[in-house]
C-alpha cells in the first residue's frame, strides 16, 4: 500500500482484506487550542482527515474518509484513527485518538466531542460513536495522575471490545450496551534517556 495519512493499525476483514487505519495529515480545517503537553506548551489543530484504506485483490481504496483527527503544530504528528478490529462482517471497530483533557474538545469545533472514542463503522463507509473513551476517563481517572485520554489499542471480540487508552493508561472494556468498565491500569514507567 502507498500514500497513507499517517498509518497507524491494521486487520484483516472477514473477507480478508487489509484494512489501515490512518490518523490524518496536517490539514488545518478548524481551529486550534492550546494546551500543556506533559509541561511544554503546544497547539492542537484540528484536520478531520482521518480514513480507512483497504487492500483487497491487489486494489487500494479508501473505504471511510473524514473520520475525526487532530494534529500537534510542532510536531506535526496526527491523531485520528488508530486502530481497526473486526468482530465478523459489518462489526469494524476503531479507535479514534486524542491526547489531552477531555474538556479540551469542545474548544475546537463542533466534530472535535467525538475524538478520543471508539466508532464501529459501516459497510456503506459511515459510521457511528459506540463509546466515548475520553469521557471515561474524565469521569473516572482510574490510574490516577493528570487527565489524559488517547484510544489507541483496540481488539473487537462477540458482545465487548477491549480499548487500550495510552493517555489514560488503562484497558477498558466496552460492552454491547456501551456501557465502559475498567479491566486494568497501567504504572507510569519513566522513559528511558534522552527521553526521560
Amino acid at each position: 500500500m502507498s500514500g497513507l495519512n499517517s498509518p497507524r493499525g491494521l486487520d484483516f476483514g472477514p473477507e480478508g482484506a487489509l484494512y489501515v487505519a490512518e490518523a490524518g495529515t496536517t490539514q488545518l480545517t478548524g481551529a486550534c487550542v492550546g494546551f500543556l503537553e506533559g509541561a511544554t506548551p503546544a497547539t492542537k489543530c484540528w484536520s478531520g482527515t482521518g480514513s480507512i484504506s483497504r487492500l483487497w485483490r491487489g486494489d487500494q481504496e479508501r473505504v471511510a474518509t473524514g473520520l475525526p483527527s487532530t494534529y500537534i503544530v510542532s510536531s506535526g504528528f496526527a491523531s485520528g484513527p488508530q486502530a481497526i478490529s473486526f468482530a465478523g462482517r459489518g462489526h469494524a471497530f476503531v479507535t479514534l485518538g486524542w491526547g489531552g483533557p477531555p474538556e479540551l474538545r469542545e474548544a475546537m469545533g463542533s466534530g472535535a466531542p467525538q475524538a478520543g472514542t471508539l466508532i464501529q463503522l459501516q459497510p456503506s463507509g459511515g459510521w457511528r460513536v459506540v463509546a466515548d473513551v475520553t469521557a471515561f476517563e474524565g469521569s473516572n481517572n482510574p490510574a490516577g495522575g493528570i487527565v489524559d485520554s488517547n484510544p489507541y489499542g483496540v481488539l473487537a471480540e462477540p458482545g465487548r471490545t477491549f480499548v487500550v487508552d495510552a493517555g489514560g493508561n488503562s484497558l477498558v472494556e466496552v460492552a454491547a450496551n456501551r456501557r465502559i468498565s475498567l479491566v486494568a491500569t497501567f504504572p507510569s514507567t519513566p522513559a528511558p534517556p534522552p527521553f526521560n
